[in-house]
């Protein structure tokens, strides 16, 4: 069995409250069960065709609004014993990650913090250890291909600029890194025993 190391993407699924048992909850478990079969779904939507389809238009959309003029997709990828990821922009001591929003709606309903996202960007500021401070989660209600919607194109360049985007802002926290490190501590050692429990029983008839 490979040496477990988690995604930032994957960060929240791992970090909900553990049981009264003191046991990794459900969520975390059946991500991990996905990670050692390396068994993951295929998911394809036009709200990811939209997201891949528009990002380089969303980063510089981001860079206008934000003030920093240009901006570039990183691609490198930087890790620790723990995490490993990619992140979408790093610009002046920032991480930044972009989601490209479906609608007017979808861009309201992310009002409210998603914790996944936050989980996924405090985990490339953990990967990054040192390189940043600070991190931006940033939703673009960038116009929607032909391409992503059945062959209709939505426009939304009539909107005022400021109607257009939502950001988040978060400060490197080593609490949190440290909390992250100990889940990933816990997963790997929950592995080890599914990987015992899975080996015992596979190829026998088990009573």
């Amino acid at each position: 069995m490979n040496k477990f190391k988690i995604r930032p993407s994957s960060m929240g699924k791992i970090m909900g409250k553990l049981d009264k048992n003191g046991e990794l909850p459900k969520t975390c478990t059946t991500y991990l069960k996905e990670w050692y079969a390396d068994s993951y779904e295929e998911i394809s939507s036009k709200y990811m065709t939209k997201g891949i389809l528009m990002e380089d238009k969303a980063i510089d959309f981001m860079a206008e609004q934000l003030g920093y003029g240009l901006a570039e997709k990183n691609i490198n990828i930087y890790s620790n014993e723990w995490c490993v990821g990619t992140p979408d922009v790093i610009q002046d001591n920032t991480v930044i990650d972009i989601k490209c929003s479906w609608s007017k709606k979808t861009l309201h309903d992310a009002i409210e913090l998603n914790k996944d996202y936050e989980f996924q960007l405090r985990a490339y500021m953990w990967v990054l250890d040192g390189g940043v401070d600070t991190a931006i989660l940033f939703y673009a209600l960038m116009n929607t291909p032909a391409e992503a919607n059945y062959g209709v194109e939505v426009s939304y360049e009539h909107l005022a600029t400021n109607e257009r985007w939502l950001a988040f802002g978060f400060a490197r926290d080593l609490d949190i890194e440290a909390q992250m490190k100990e889940r990933v501590e816990l997963c790997r050692e929950w592995l080890e025993e599914f990987d015992s429990e899975v080996k015992k029983k596979l190829g026998k008839i088990n009573k």
